[in-house]
């Protein structure tokens, strides 16, 4: 075949591929990683109130706010990784909104950082200013403030995609825009290895639609095992949103299980753990549920037979990659009290 044909042939393929592409794209709304954190590269944000897992906060003065509509996705990301995804079913809309903006006492921009080490706090990133200072100037400014509603079709990841890994989902270039446009079928894609569906999309107008529930989280003070939310973050990573015994689950209900007692050796070890639904972690926990290490299937204890619910979890089969040396020494302990 003649070079100049088959360079054309390639060309009318890479085209057509395009073409799929871009029509497979339209079928997904827009979606935008949004930045929420008490950390900023630049000093002059002094903040919003974002309330993870229900609201976004952002105002004209961010990048892309105009391109943000009801209907999008959102991703929530902050230093260390996305903290979940949902779907914007509401923007509220407040003009003439009074902000307190801290500038660089030299030229007046907000692209300043603070600095480590330092004698100086703090280095304007400006071209032709970069003064040093300690202390950043403050300035009144007049802005639209929005508050984009996400909360009821919220779907928490609690950092199982981290921080460099959504970045290659980006469409744009920019660095430090706090709103940035993501490509939905890269997201999709990471969203389905972690057995996590994207939010639904939005009732349609006729349908009636129902009030979302309120999400968010809530202070509570308890005593935590140290690097028990790091050990819960990478078994997210290893298995995705998948319950060891029932199957993908959302990851609010998912705890992470140490397949020998914690109290035991009071070490996270990867290869003995498991993400469970939390009534099936109490049951496990409690001596109530075990994996036959032959079988590699769950038993439970006679007392559970009458509870049709749980009943039907004899026999499932239980999640591939644990350490079968762990699985089986819970086995024998826990069959043993059984039938002693």
């Amino acid at each position: 075949m003649d070079e100049t044909v088959v360079q054309s042939f390639l060309c009318g393929e890479d085209l057509m591929r395009a073409k799929a592409v871009a029509i497979a794209r339209s079928a997904f709304s827009q979606a935008w990683a949004m930045f929420s954190s008490d950390t900023r590269k630049y000093g002059g944000n002094t903040g919003y109130d974002d309330i993870l897992g229900v609201q976004y906060v952002y105002d004209s003065r961010v990048a892309n706010y105009r391109r943000v509509k009801v209907g999008d996705l959102v991703v929530l990301r902050d230093e260390t990784g996305v903290q979940g995804v949902g779907r914007i079913h509401q923007i509220d809309r407040l003009d003439h909104v009074t902000k307190t903006r801290r500038v660089c006492p030299g030229c007046g921009s907000g692209r300043f950082e603070k600095r480590m080490r330092q004698t100086r706090r703090f280095r304007c990133r400006t071209t032709g200013c970069r003064m040093e200072f300690d202390q950043p100037a403050e300035k009144q400014v007049q802005v639209t403030q929005f508050i984009a509603h996400y909360g009821g079709y919220w779907r928490a990841l609690d950092g199982a995609i981290d921080s460099g890994r959504i970045k290659v989902a980006f469409l744009d270039a920019a660095k430090q825009n706090a709103i940035r446009p993501v490509d939905p079928i890269k997201l999709k894609e990471m969203l389905a290895e972690l057995s996590i569906p994207l939010p639904p999309k939005l009732p349609e107008k006729s349908e009636s639609p129902q009030k979302p529930p309120h999400g968010g989280r809530r202070l509570v003070l308890t005593k935590a095992r140290y690097g028990q939310e790091a050990f819960r973050q990478e078994l997210l990573k290893r298995y995705g949103a998948v319950c060891a015994v029932t199957g993908p689950c959302p990851t609010d209900v998912l705890e992470a299980a140490h397949l020998r007692p914690f109290a035991e050796h009071e070490t996270h070890d990867l290869d003995e753990g498991v993400l469970l639904r939390a009534d099936v972690h109490r049951l496990y926990d409690n001596n109530l549920l075990a994996v036959d290490p032959e079988s590699w299937t769950v038993v439970l204890a006679p007392s559970l037979r009458d509870y049709s619910e749980y009943a039907k979890l004899s026999g499932v089969q239980f999640v591939r990659g644990p350490s079968p040396e762990a699985v089986k020494k819970r086995f024998d302990e826990v069959r043993a009290l059984w039938f002693s």
